[in-house]
């Protein structure tokens, strides 16, 4: 192992860099989680907005309007297009609910034809929340139609809402928790993705002019002479570059786990991020000894780690967010590894727990670890190519 040991030498030699970018890692994690923190906090302490237009006016209508509006603000107004954009538009309406006057009989023969009609502002949490609770309150007066055989006796509606109270209350207090207890894989996967930044930046500074300082023709020679073989010393200097990039990745998988809190790894939307970030890792990884082989000037690698790091993490939306991204581009970042470890951020981030599709994750995934094996194995070409001409 000791070109392994001489390679982790000269790593030592720039533990300072690391050590720098690292706290630029801890600055941008206090900083965005800190907006995501206020974020989650305004919309848990805020009531929304709430109209709900009820055309039946029926015993059943009436109950359904007041659980909607529990824990919430109630607006009242017509139902009139042009009065209900404007309320939109200042913000003063968070979700519209509309009831049909055949909102009992319909129900009664075919919910799943029931025309309930929503609307709500551009905020994806809030229509998620509504949706569920519309679902579940529906799904419980389900029970009882089937039970009743599609007609529920008008003598026992009464009942039945006294009943669907009690089922609710600790249904909603329950919800509440679990997305109290969930909420941190929101964060964690803002966080997860700055992670690719400084692992490309490290990359090619630490690690890419480590390698090309092995790779020079005296050290290199040197070690040849000596009887070392040259499958070997590649072998060594590959397993290296990755136990590094490992070793600081795992660092700042702690430092994001630590702001967002270690029951993340309990959550399975969090553990196929991590799983996602980790193939990114070697994904990178092979791509920086790709680059290293391609372009082997050592004095340059800490400019084009920044320069290549900055400009990924600015095409592919780890520092602004993809709704500004001219689209071009954003496709022409598609070749990169970070631009699919970043598209499942965002998947993340954009849906609710239940809406999570791992399937699209983990295509991601593929296509990462095929990015990674084809840069190996064009390194490898490269590599054979150069010992051919002496170099």
């Amino acid at each position: 192992m000791k070109v392994f040991k001489l390679f982790l030498q000269i790593i030592n030699k720039h533990k300072g860099m690391a050590i720098m970018y690292i706290m630029i890692m801890i600055m941008i994690i206090s900083i965005v989680g800190g907006q995501v923190a206020a974020q989650n906090g305004e919309f848990a302490l805020n009531e929304a907005a709430v109209a709900v237009i009820d055309h039946e006016q029926s015993e059943f209508s009436a109950h359904f309007k007041e659980f909607l509006l529990q824990g919430n603000h109630q607006v009242e107004v017509p139902d009139d297009r042009d009065v209900i954009a404007d309320k939109f538009y200042d913000e003063s309406l968070d979700y519209l609910v509309i009831i049909p006057q055949d909102f009992s009989e319909t129900f009664a023969k075919d919910p799943n034809s029931l025309d309930l009609q929503t609307n709500s502002m551009l905020d994806q949490q809030v229509a998620v929340t509504f949706e569920n609770k519309i679902n579940n309150y529906l799904n419980i007066w389900n029970q009882y139609r089937i039970l009743y055989d599609n007609n529920i006796p008008a003598d026992k509606i009464a009942g039945i809402i006294s009943e669907v109270d009690q089922i609710m209350m600790p249904s909603v207090k329950v919800a509440s928790q679990e997305k109290q207890q969930s909420e941190s894989y929101k964060m964690f996967s803002y966080i997860i993705s700055q992670i690719n930044y400084v692992l490309i930046v490290l990359g090619f500074s630490i690690i890419g002019y480590s390698f090309l300082v092995m790779e020079s023709p005296l050290i290199k020679k040197r070690e040849l002479v000596s009887g070392y073989p040259e499958g070997k010393r590649t072998k060594e200097l590959f397993l290296a570059s990755f136990t590094v990039m490992f070793v600081i990745w795992l660092l700042l998988l702690l430092i994001a786990l630590i702001f967002t809190g270690f029951d993340n790894l309990t959550i399975k939307a969090s553990q196929f991020l991590i799983v996602s970030n980790f193939v990114h890792l070697i994904a990178i990884t092979a791509l920086v000894l790709f680059v290293c082989h391609l372009y082997p000037k050592k004095d340059s690698s800490s400019f084009l780690g920044n320069m290549v790091g900055l400009s990924i993490s600015f095409t592919t939306g780890i520092f602004i967010t993809r709704d500004f991204l001219n689209q071009v581009l954003l496709k022409i970042s598609s070749i990169t590894p970070t631009y699919w470890d970043v598209s499942n951020a965002y998947h993340v981030q954009s849906n609710m727990l239940n809406k999570i599709d791992y399937g699209y994750m983990l295509q991601n995934m593929i296509v990462m670890l095929m990015m990674a094996a084809v840069f190996i194995l064009l390194t490898f070409v490269l590599r054979r190519m150069k010992l051919k001409e002496g170099v």
